[in-house]
This record gives C-alpha cells, structure tokens and sequence, in this order.
C-alpha cells in the first residue's frame, strides 16, 4: 500500500495493463502508430474509445510501483494517439483521412522504421531522442516519396506525438523532418486518394441499397399480404 494525503491507494495491478496491451496488440510506440495505419478503415477513434474504458479504470485509478513502467507508458502513448486523431475539432483526423489510402498501402514498407527491441526502456535521454528521431525520420521519408510531402508531415507529426508522449520526454529537433528531393508531387496523390475514397462511398451505398432490396423481396407489401389474406378467405368460401 501507499499513502497519500493520508489515504491508503493500492497499487496498480500490472498484470490487467499486460493482459489489455496484449489484446490491443500494442508493445511499442511503432506498434500504437501501426493502428492508425491499418486500422482507420474500422473506425479506430470507436474502437480506442472503447478499449480505453476497458482499461480506464486500472490505469487512472490506481498508482504502479514503476511510474515509468513500460506499459502504462504504453497507454499513456494509445491515449495520445486517441487525443491526437479523434478529437474532431483540430481537424487532424479529416486530413488524415484524405492520405490513409496511401499510407495504407505502406504499412509492411514501415516494419523497417521499427527501433531496436525494448528501446523505450533506454536510460539514457540522448540515446533515447536518437532512435526516436530515426523512426520519425523513417516514416517521414518513406511518405513523402510515395505518398507526397503533405502525407508525411500528417504522418511525421502524429509519430512525433505518439513518441514523446509515450516516452515522456521532450527529444530536440524530433520535429525537424528532413529534405526529400524526390519526394510524390501531392496534387496527384490527393486526386488519387479523393478518387479511392469517393470510390469507397459509392460501393458502401451500392451495398446498402442491395440489403434495401434483398429486405423488400423478402417482405411483402401491405397489398400484397391484403390481396393473399383475402383470397385464402375466399378460397375457404369455396370449400364451405
């Protein structure tokens, strides 16, 4: 037990924050950022939602051991990625929206970003800042050369927030994201991603006005049940 101000907390129950990392497939900052990538098309902001009240309760109400412990650094860092791209006001998820199609189809090229094993558990702050900032860079420029310079700024900005906040520690210049001369010019890939999108649109309206018709052969209209009622009634005149 620990006291503060006079009151007896218990400590944080590690093992629930291990249980739901694991569920939410989440063991690094790369992976938390790989959730935005693969899994927007689901509706994350829903589903981050969700799993945060799962897990609210354990990580908000009690104190751990280790207040650096990885893996309340690791929600910490889910929790940023949900105040990053689920508050609608900044609007920061409708613009990201516009280049997940791209940066969809880069997710297995963003595996080589990946930090060594267990980095966010370096002790030293330096050392810290320089792989972090390697990622960054990593994800910035494999973006910008296939999906534009717009897309890898969205992508840049949202990795540097996820970092930071999940490491808790504020690296120089992580912001500063490098020149790429031959980087996708960004009219042609937001035409493309506008098209893939409006593409996507029509195809979820296509679907729902089939359910609509699937549901109208099923069920008959209100003449039809009338005129099928009355000519049973008139059929059983017959046989009387």
């Amino acid at each position: 037990m620990r006291y503060n101000s006079g009151e007896c907390i218990s400590l944080c129950d590690e093992e629930k924050l291990i249980s739901f990392l694991a569920n939410v497939q989440v063991s690094s900052p790369e992976s938390i950022l790989t959730l935005s990538i693969e899994e927007l098309e689901t509706d994350i902001c829903s589903k981050l939602e969700k799993d945060m009240k799962t897990v609210g309760k354990n990580y908000e109400e009690c104190q751990t051991a280790n207040p650096q412990s990885l893996y309340v650094e690791l929600i910490t860092g889910l929790q940023a990625l949900n105040d990053k791209l689920c508050c609608f006001e900044t609007g920061f998820y409708r613009q990201y929206q516009v280049y997940h199609p791209c940066l969809y189809e880069l997710k297995r090229d963003f595996d080589s970003c990946n930090g060594p094993a267990d980095w966010v558990e370096e002790a030293d702050a330096a050392q810290l800042c320089k792989i972090s900032k390697t990622i960054v860079d990593c994800y910035y420029i494999k973006t910008a050369k296939v999906c534009g310079e717009p897309a890898a700024l969205a992508i840049g900005d949202l990795a540097t927030h996820l970092i930071q906040s999940t490491i808790g520690h504020s690296c120089k210049d992580i912001d500063k994201f490098p020149v790429v001369k031959d980087a996708m010019p960004a009219s042609y890939i937001e035409r493309r991603n506008y098209s893939l999108i409006n593409k996507q649109q029509e195809m979820q309206e296509d679907e729902t006005e089939e359910n609509l018709d699937v549901e109208n052969d099923v069920e008959p209209s209100h003449d039809e049940a009338l005129q099928a009622s009355n000519g049973l009634i008139n059929k059983q005149r017959v046989i009387l």
